[in-house]
């Protein structure tokens, strides 16, 4: 039997394009009840709040040494940049796309950036940095919080031997993609032979097979029950950075069959927040938002923060209204480039003209 199966501890990293995090499950509670799951829910957030989840940002030193992560990246970062001291340093967000977008420049031809481990890529400040190392560090990261974590719960493992990892990636990602992320894994310490690539479609489908709420067409109320033999279902993956979709069918034995090629696309949230970006561009000038962002860069970290809060609080209603506050340097910068006295009534004369 491969050492995988003799774990005592399996243990499933899901490293977002904005948020990451870490779940895990005991093999003998696993042989008497498949849904009992454990996860980190005490991640906090620099106002105090409790997540399950930590926003997926990577810090480095000037020596190119991995600093913090998460939220704890974020705060310091924000710290740096008030204080003009982060020239020198490297901020990534976002980062995990990279290897998706890397592969649609290779298909379209248009350069040479061959996900290998020699790939660099971009700062938020447009310092290219070893990609291997950037996810290798948030890899790594995430393993150490576990391992902290239980020997605080008194437990205590060996990573080489003990524990099952599982590293989640999309359904659309290429051959190139996986193995770069298990590249990555190893050089986070995590054994290759202890090592397991999920689809994250893949991984929901398998937890919805085990639980999931059917509601009966005309009930009123839903019953908590599993999916019986030759029942099908469709799992939409809305993530951070893509959109995965999967349908299977339930077999006789239990087991899951494919229906149809997973498929999707780089439709997640970042999509959305790079349409509101091209909408702030349109509102204030591409000109003045570039060189606000330049200029105010802690506060264009601001604006991103409220839109992102913002979004998780939209509901389905179309007659709710949602505000969203900028800071004053914002329309300070817009009113001095438009030599205007007031923002709103410099966008009422553009309606205006526009008439």
């Amino acid at each position: 039997m491969e050492k995988k199966g003799d774990a005592l501890v399996v243990v499933a990293i899901d490293f977002g394009t904005t948020y990451s995090g870490y779940a895990y499950s005991f093999r003998a509670e696993y042989e008497k009840d498949h849904t009992k799951v454990y996860s980190n829910s005490d991640w906090r957030s620099g106002d105090g709040l409790t997540t399950t989840k930590t926003p997926t940002v990577i810090l480095f030193n000037e020596d190119k040494q991995f600093c913090k992560f998460g939220y704890e990246a974020e705060a310091k970062y924000n710290t740096l940049l008030e204080d003009e001291k982060a020239e020198g340093w490297r901020y990534f967000r976002r980062f995990k796309m990279r290897l998706f977008r890397g592969e649609e420049k290779i298909l379209e031809r248009t350069r040479v950036d061959k996900i290998t481990k020699n790939l660099m890529i971009e700062d938020e400040q447009g310092k290219p940095m070893s990609a291997l190392v950037v996810f290798a560090e948030s890899i790594k990261y995430l393993k150490n919080e576990f391992l902290q974590n239980t020997q605080v719960q008194g437990l205590k493992f060996d990573p080489n031997n003990d524990i099952h990892w599982v590293l989640t990636v999309p359904a659309i990602w290429t051959d190139r993609a996986k193995q770069f992320m298990r590249e990555a894994a190893k050089q986070a310490g995590i054994p290759d032979d202890m090592l397991t690539l999920a689809y994250e479609p893949e991984a929901a489908a398998l937890y919805c097979k085990e639980l999931t709420v059917q509601k009966k067409e005309g009930a009123e109320s839903s019953s908590l029950s599993s999916f019986e033999p030759g029942q099908q279902f469709l799992v939409l993956d809305c993530g951070g950075g893509t959109v995965d979709v999967t349908a299977y069918q339930v077999q006789n034995d239990g087991d899951l069959r494919e229906l149809q090629r997973p498929t999707g696309g780089p439709w997640g949230g970042t999509y959305v927040d790079n349409q509101y970006t091209t909408f702030l561009k349109e509102l204030f000038g591409a000109d003045i938002w570039s060189e606000y962002s330049k200029e105010n860069p802690e506060d264009v970290l601001e604006i991103q923060r409220r839109f992102e809060a913002k979004k998780k609080s939209v509901n389905a209603s179309a007659d709710d209204q949602t505000t969203i506050s900028f800071p004053a340097s914002l329309f300070a910068k817009y009113q001095i480039a438009k030599k205007c006295s007031s923002f709103e009534e410099s966008i009422k004369n553009q309606n205006l003209q526009k008439r």
